[in-house]
């Protein structure tokens, strides 16, 4: 998916959703929140479209990560994986991890237990 293709989107599936650009200007990666944390504080549910996230953790939160469209290259920990549509994965606490897509952005559900907050996303 170009850039473009994942604004669309989102727009026309979530259009009520707040989008958080990560950079802002040039974007690689962006979320997508389509059941916010603020809804109940004991999960949240979103959308991330992935060029490539930096390398982060979460103090308290777990993660998952389901591949809805393309191919991931993940890393947790140091270990690299490449998953595909339809494949899952759980991050733990403490875990550094990052994603790269391996063409345009690929389309990633991220659940997190308790839900996601910008205090939790600690860069590594």
């Amino acid at each position: 998916m170009t850039l473009q293709e994942v604004l669309d989107y989102f727009e026309k599936n979530y259009p009520n959703a707040v989008v958080i650009k990560l950079p802002e200007d040039n974007p690689l990666e962006l979320l997508c929140e389509i059941d916010p944390t603020e809804n109940h504080p004991n999960y949240s549910t979103a959308l991330s479209a992935i060029s490539a996230s930096k390398p982060h953790y979460h103090a308290v939160g777990t993660e998952e990560y389901e591949v809805l469209h393309g191919t991931i290259l993940i890393s947790v920990d140091g270990q690299i994986r490449t998953m595909y549509e339809r494949e899952k994965i759980t991050i733990p606490p403490g875990k550094v991890h990052s994603a790269t897509s391996t063409d345009g952005y690929a389309l990633v559900k991220v659940t997190s237990q308790p839900g996601w907050t910008e205090e939790d996303h600690i860069l590594a």
